[in-house]
């Protein structure tokens, strides 16, 4: 009985041991970490990744353009949500692009492989979304595995495969041998030309060796039109355009993404699956604008938007956008805003621009003058006798005033904010007759009196000063003054009194020798010519020219006679036979060439001494200051000059 009950208690202790290691190990493998999804970068997208403003399709609900998160992951059934909700998602091999509002903060993502999502709080990650910007996050999992042996045998060769959206893989002899865990696997398979494979395997000990063929496929036409007519179409992001609407071109089936770009509308950006029973794609294009409404006073205000002039302002189309509003008129203080043009909204405004204003008093002589005012070219306002006071904008004006028998008065101004502008106007008598008395500081020289008016054909020449013109018709006079050595006067006399008196004596400007010494370096004879002694110039231009002409010709033959005389010398000096006749030639060859070299000598001493005397005649000659000073002691202004009736 004892020995019963001691089995009893060791049954018993055994059946406690064995029950205690059973919990024990399934506590251990309870304590095991549970495996979870995990990030492994973050980092701003490179700046080509940009998201399109101009796509309706990417703006969240408030009107604000997205921003872009690139998911890249090696799990293949990510499902991906955001706590503000997702504007836009598409999925291209392992990558998920994600439009979300640019105030969002938490993103989770799910798998089927894994209990626990990944919640990413995305300020703690380092990531600052904004509009129209992508970030790229790396999320990985951290899973047991078992490799396994397998191979793919794929027909036709050449074909790219891809296994649970990995790096593509060319399967170029139509065998692919690998390893790959344990487990479910997702496999794509394509080759131009043929139709594109997709395929779930569960590779395992018993199942690693699969076998796949592709279809051929067959091009099919796409067709797009597009309201309106002419957009360019770009297919697959490429970046050359494929055409424009209406666009007609085969493809092989499949997924296709297409882009229409036309100016003045929107982009538009859609994914079209294209087979033979779906082939024709019709798109409306949304105009790419809005509307803008000025009413101004004045109604002539110029009204621009960042600097262009908008001749029509009622009603205009305008693409969306921000845009400074200017509105300004001379004589106005200028109108501005920064307005904000939405799509398929109008901008209504109604503005008054404030006047600037100034005053302008005039008075006239005679009294009974006309007077006009013109802005920018335009006639404002007439009126006859003096202006008391005239109230006007500020600007830029013309006041213009005219008189019977009186020259006509015009004066440009700009008148200012709140100026008061005084005009004294005294008109000029045009009719009547006068008397000029010229008088100059040298009685001998060439004096000439013309009238310059298509009414006046005076022309008077006179050789001695002091000179006295009666009876002249008022007007305008071109008198002119030639003195040898000095620059030609030229000074206008206008006739509007019965005596005027003109006095020369500044108005004379010595001519220069060191002026005539350059110019006679460049052009014989020119520097006597220009003080005044032509004959002396046309000598020493002749002389000049002889002597250079003489030495030029000299030099020509020297060359020709210096290379009969080297060809002479050279038969002398390897002759065999008739030394008499070749020394006879090589000492008359040497003659001429030295007569043609005394020659070059002979021209150009005899150019050189011409020179010579060209620039002494033109340093001693009288020098016009010293006359001119000369002249002025001697002058009397207060001597009487020539009458002169003249009978019109």
């Amino acid at each position: 009985m004892q020995l019963r009950l001691n089995g009893i208690k060791l049954l018993f202790l055994l059946t406690f041991l064995s029950l205690f290691f059973v919990v024990e190990s399934y506590a251990q493998g309870q304590g095991d970490e549970i495996p979870k999804m995990r990030i492994v970068k973050v980092e701003p997208a490179p700046s080509s990744q940009i998201i399109r403003s101009s796509d309706i399709d990417n703006y969240d609900d408030n009107g604000e353009l997205g921003a872009g998160l690139i998911i890249q992951s090696d799990i293949s059934d990510l499902t991906i949500q955001a706590s503000n909700g997702i504007i836009k998602q598409d999925r291209v091999a392992n990558e998920w692009r994600v439009l979300v509002s640019p105030t969002e903060r938490l993103l989770t993502i799910l798998s089927l492989e894994f209990v626990e999502p990944l919640e990413i709080i995305l300020r703690d990650e380092g990531v600052e979304l904004e509009s129209g910007k992508f970030w790229i996050i790396q999320v990985t999992g951290d899973k047991a595995t078992v490799d396994q042996s397998v191979i793919f045998n794929i027909d036709p060769t050449e074909a790219v495969l891809k296994i649970d959206n990995g790096e593509p893989i060319q399967v170029t002899n139509g065998s692919h041998a690998t390893q790959l865990s344990i487990g479910t696997h997702t496999l794509s398979i394509e080759r131009a030309g043929y139709e594109t494979r997709f395929d779930t395997v569960d590779v395992s000990s018993t199942n690693w060796n699969f076998q796949y063929t592709l279809s051929r496929l067959v091009r099919v036409e796409m067709s797009i039109s597009s309201n309106p007519v002419g957009a360019i179409v770009y297919i697959n992001d490429q970046p050359a355009a494929e055409g424009e609407t209406p666009f007609r071109k085969y493809y092989f089936p499949g997924e296709y993404v297409v882009r229409l770009i036309k100016p003045g509308f929107v982009d538009l950006t859609r994914t079209v699956q294209l087979s033979s029973t779906n082939n024709t794609f019709q798109f409306n294009l949304p105009e790419n604008s809005g509307f803008m409404n000025i009413e101004t006073i004045p109604t002539d205000a110029v009204v621009t938007l960042d600097g262009q002039v908008f001749q029509e302002t009622s009603n205009v189309s305008v693409q969306p956008g921000n845009y400074l509003l200017s509105i300004t008129k001379q004589g106005f203080r200028p109108y501005e805003e920064t307005v904000n043009i939405t799509l398929r909204d109008t901008l209504q405004k109604n503005i008054e621009l404030e006047m600037i204003k100034g005053s302008i008093y005039v008075s006239t002589r005679p009294n009974d003058a006309d007077l006009e005012l013109y802005r920018n070219g335009v006639r404002v306002q007439g009126w006859t006798k003096n202006l008391a006071d005239k109230t006007l904008p500020v600007g830029n004006y013309e006041l213009r005033a005219r008189a019977i028998n009186h020259d006509s008065y015009s004066e440009s101004f700009t008148l200012s904010e709140n100026e008061e502008r005084v005009f004294t106007i005294n008109l000029v008598q045009t009719s009547g007759i006068g008397s000029l008395t010229v008088k100059s500081v040298f009685s001998e020289a060439e004096f000439n009196l013309k009238g310059i008016s298509s009414n006046n054909r005076l022309n008077m020449d006179f050789s001695q000063s002091p000179i006295d013109v009666q009876s002249l018709n008022y007007g305008n006079y071109i008198l002119s003054v030639k003195k040898r050595g000095f620059k030609v006067v030229e000074k206008e006399i206008s006739i509007r009194n019965s005596n005027t008196d003109i006095v020369l004596l500044e108005e004379f400007i010595p001519k220069s020798k060191g002026k005539a010494f350059f110019r006679s370096l460049f052009i014989p004879g020119s520097g006597h010519g220009y003080l005044g002694k032509k004959g002396a110039g046309f000598l020493y231009f002749v002389g000049s020219a002889a002597a250079a002409g003489f030495t030029i010709k000299s030099y020509l033959d020297y060359q020709s006679d210096y290379e009969a005389y080297t060809i002479a010398k050279s038969n002398y000096d390897n002759a065999t036979s008739n030394f008499t006749n070749a020394f006879n030639e090589y000492e008359t060859a040497l003659k001429t060439a030295q007569e043609s070299k005394n020659g070059i000598i002979l021209g150009a001493t005899v150019l050189a001494v011409v020179k010579g005397l060209e620039t002494f005649s033109i340093f001693v000659q009288r020098s016009p200051k010293r006359e001119l000073k000369r002249a002025k002691v001697g002058f009397n202004p207060t001597i009487s000059g020539i009458s002169m009736n003249i009978d019109f």
